[in-house]
């Protein structure tokens, strides 16, 4: 177990490669009730969402970012449609009292907006032998809601539910051979897909624009902070000769410190060292990063790491 965001989480249950390696080969099962889920709904709510959102609100579950009025990234997260009045997000952790708050602010300048916080159970069953729908889908079968987002690439749901029946569905796919996934191989799973965690490849002081997540950014919409948005660094993933970086490792070319490491970390799948970057200027084929006092070779390449036809599917 570890703290993270206020939480007990638990880091692994068995091992983070064997949880890792069950989520690519079979199936893991998640606890993400640390997350939040916000109702937003009224009249207003659409207009006030795509006002906060970079990207434009057309589908069942839509993948964004929010900018911060200095261009800065407030969080990114999911915003879900059940209907034009009804919607919820799902915030990070970390960022729960932060996206209450920043839409309360807002809510007051749309048309008979409602804003409620809701404490329930998240699961997430992920891996090739879970449940597979279309991504981006939203259904509810039982009192319970599933949608097929995903944060591992390896295909899955995520279930909102009361506590009592959370707990029940919880038991339930453990009997059916789901393995319990810590928080070490969520990170591990979502590195090798090159996907941002907030508070890494974005934060307060760098944009969407900068990050993995720039793909997010519809400069033809409108949306808080687009005017201040700032682009002054780059992202991208590199594969290392040996070692396992971390964040804020520095990142060399020639002698000259170019960035650093914003995530980093060891790739069950490739069995080696991976790190989504955050650098300055040219983007070279080839870099160093410093482990330790000691700098070594990189090579440059766009995320994913690993593509979906190299994951193993279990017979």
């Amino acid at each position: 177990m570890g703290a993270f965001a206020g939480w007990e989480m638990p880091l692994f249950y068995r091992s983070a490669i064997h949880e890792h390696k069950a989520v690519r080969e079979w199936m893991g099962l998640f606890d993400l009730s640390h997350m939040q889920r916000i109702r937003i709904e009224g009249e207003g709510a659409r207009a006030l969402l795509e006002y906060l959102s970079t990207t434009p609100l057309t589908h069942a579950v839509t993948y964004t970012t929010w900018c911060q009025p200095d261009g800065g990234t407030l969080d990114d997260l999911l915003v879900y449609r059940l209907d034009d009045t009804h919607w919820f997000v799902v915030a990070n952790a970390s960022n729960r009292e932060k996206d209450l708050s920043h839409l309360l602010s807002y809510a007051p300048h749309f048309k008979n907006v409602k804003v409620t916080p809701c404490e329930e159970v998240i699961l997430a069953l992920q891996g090739p032998q879970a449940i597979q729908r279309p991504p981006m889908q939203i259904w509810e079968k039982e009192g319970v809601l599933f949608s097929s987002t995903g944060y591992t690439g390896a295909g899955g749901i995520e279930l909102y539910a009361s506590p009592e029946k959370g707990v029940q569905l919880w038991e339930k796919y453990l009997t059916k051979g789901a393995e319990p996934c810590g928080l070490v191989a969520r990170d591990s799973l979502r590195l090798e897909m090159g996907y941002a965690l907030y508070g890494h490849e974005l934060s307060s002081t760098i944009s969407p624009l900068e990050s993995v997540a720039a793909w997010t950014v519809h400069l033809e919409k409108s949306f808080l902070g687009k005017e201040a948005l700032f682009k002054q660094r780059t992202a991208c993933g590199a594969v290392l000769e040996e070692g396992i970086p971390r964040a804020e490792c520095p990142v060399w070319f020639q002698g000259q410190k170019i960035g650093e490491v914003t995530s980093g970390g060891y790739s069950p799948r490739l069995e080696k060292g991976i790190a989504l970057l955050l650098l300055v200027g040219e983007i070279h084929s080839q870099v160093e990063i410093e482990i330790r006092g000691r700098k070594i070779p990189a090579n440059i390449l766009t995320p994913p790491f690993i593509s979906h036809e190299k994951i193993h599917r279990h017979p």
